[in-house]
């Protein structure tokens, strides 16, 4: 499995706790060297300051290289100055000389872990959380315990899942709810949100879909009865993670309200407009993946509310629509991906040529959706129509396998390559049949059995024609008058159907007349 990453702004938004620890002067003996003594009073005075510098630490050192706080100290400051190896090499020093320090383990497994080396950060973090269950046992209430102890165990679940080990990383993660350390101090709450995070991610990756819902239910819930600006990201990604795991399941349906819940919580802040646009972008993608590509939905979608759909969600669906027409050709999404599921001969067209066509049929379709419902249906001129003509006898279905097209060609795929020029621009049934016959009675048949993909628009000349019109008061009579039409065609066939069964039945000898009585 893949190595679990939290997103950037998730990660920017830890606040670290960078605990200073003075020296109690009460606690030195009367006989204290006088120039140690002066460096521990140095110590102190630094960390009051607030901003201890490492340029005065470093002195101190120099005077006590034995002092196992102000190598601790120094370390902290270089720490906290993002100078990492260093800091770890005083922290080390600190351990050898108070091997039970477990702030120093603490701090050095957090170095350890921004540097991203997990096994040794696992090491030390693991080590500062056994000793303080042994100082826990002693004093239950130490608050500074409680925290530092849950912000180890948030890391040892990240850098455990780091490293493939999910199973233990889950114990952990779930360990952290149970300190309740966002009660103790606000500035803690973001490593239980982290904690929860990090668990959806990692039932995720374990493709625990079900329990991943569940991770999510419970961390959103979570996350709507607090505020905060780190919430924002965590509860867009949490849906994310939710709707992913019930698309994962075949829930469409479900993903789409995950998505319509998040919308409906952004539509309250115009702060969040762009996050908004973002969630609108996905869910109308999804929409895309019902089925038969439910266009219309996202055409209903599009211009719900008088919604901006110059930006992301054009791109969100012109990237569902092209990766549906790439599916039905069995060729991967991804560019640099190999294609094994691409039926078509590279004679016939270049996978390369062929995504180009589906690339450019996408963009047609997103402009079409981003468009109002009614707009009119592209009627062909006469010397286009002779152009199709002429172009489907030198490309005739019946000769395909001339052309190194194999004998079971999926006539869908044949028609969308060889006409893409005139497809979903006016091309009709009608048309396609002037062009070539054998063509048209494939593509009857297919339809017949599995319907038009939502991609083709090869409408019938009377569905063109009736398209065509922008008149709703003349569209809707010429739909009055197509139904009309068929249900005579209809009742006519009907009564055919009719008399040739009665005419079909085997008559019997006609039966005697029975005599009058007299």
């Amino acid at each position: 499995m893949r190595p679990l990453k939290l997103p950037r702004e998730v990660l920017s938004s830890i606040k670290v706790r960078v605990l200073y620890r003075p020296i109690d002067l009460a606690d030195l003996p009367k006989d204290y060297p006088l120039d140690k003594l002066e460096g521990a009073k140095i110590i102190n005075f630094e960390i009051a300051s607030g901003r201890p510098h490492t340029e005065r630490l470093s002195d101190v050192v120099r005077r006590d290289p034995d002092n196992a706080l102000a190598l601790f100290n120094r370390g902290l400051a270089q720490f906290e100055g993002n100078d990492l190896r260093a800091a770890i090499a005083d922290f080390t020093k600190a351990i050898e000389l108070s091997p039970n320090d477990l702030h120093s383990y603490h701090y050095r497994g957090w170095a350890y872990f921004k540097l991203e080396e997990y096994g040794a950060a696992l090491s030390d973090l693991s080590q500062q959380i056994v000793l303080g269950s042994q100082r826990r046992i002693r004093d239950e209430k130490d608050p500074e315990l409680r925290a530092i102890g849950a912000v180890a165990s948030t890391l040892v679940g990240i850098a455990l899942c780091q490293v493939g080990r999910f199973e233990e990383a889950v114990d952990f993660l779930g360990s952290v709810a149970e300190t309740k350390v966002y009660e103790l101090d606000a500035d803690m709450r973001i490593w239980l949100l982290l904690a929860m995070y990090q668990l959806i991610l990692t039932r995720g990756a374990q493709e625990l879909h079900d329990k991943t819902i569940d991770a999510c239910d419970e961390f959103i819930g979570f996350l709507r009865s607090t505020d905060g600006d780190e919430i924002l990201p965590l509860l867009r990604n949490a849906y994310h993670a939710k709707a992913d795991a019930q698309r994962q399941l075949g829930h469409i349906d479900k993903a789409l309200d995950s998505y319509g819940h998040l919308i409906a919580w952004l539509r309250a802040d115009v702060d969040k407009e762009v996050t908004l646009k973002e969630v609108r972008g996905i869910r109308c993608a999804l929409l895309l993946e019902l089925a038969q590509a439910d266009f219309e939905a996202a055409r209903s979608y599009l211009h719900h509310d008088g919604f901006d759909h110059q930006d992301a969600v054009i791109l969100e669906i012109r990237k569902a629509i092209e990766t549906r027409i790439l599916k039905y050709y069995g060729i991967s999404p991804e560019h640099e991906n190999p294609s094994p599921g691409y039926d078509l001969p590279r004679r016939v067209i270049p996978e390369e040529k062929l995504r180009e066509i589906i690339r450019d049929e996408a963009t047609l379709l997103t402009e079409r959706l981003s468009q109002p419902k009614d707009q009119p249906f592209p009627i062909l001129s006469e010397k286009d129509v002779k152009a199709i003509i002429a172009h489907g006898k030198r490309n005739s279905w019946d000769e395909r396998a001339e052309r190194d097209w194999s004998y079971h060609t999926n006539a869908f795929k044949y028609v969308h390559i060889i006409y893409n020029r005139w497809l979903n621009r006016g091309l009709t049934r009608e048309i396609l049949a002037r062009a070539d016959s054998s063509l048209h009675i494939q593509i009857t048949r297919k339809i017949s059995l599995e319907g038009l993909p939502a991609w083709l628009d090869l409408p019938t000349g009377s569905e063109a024609k009736l398209r065509s019109i922008t008149d709703p008061i003349e569209r809707t009579k010429m739909e009055v008058v197509r139904e009309f039409l068929r249900d005579q065609k209809r009742s006519y066939r009907s009564q055919q159907r009719k008399s040739r069964t009665t005419s079909s039945r085997p008559r019997g000898r006609p039966r005697s007349k029975k005599p009058e009585p007299t």
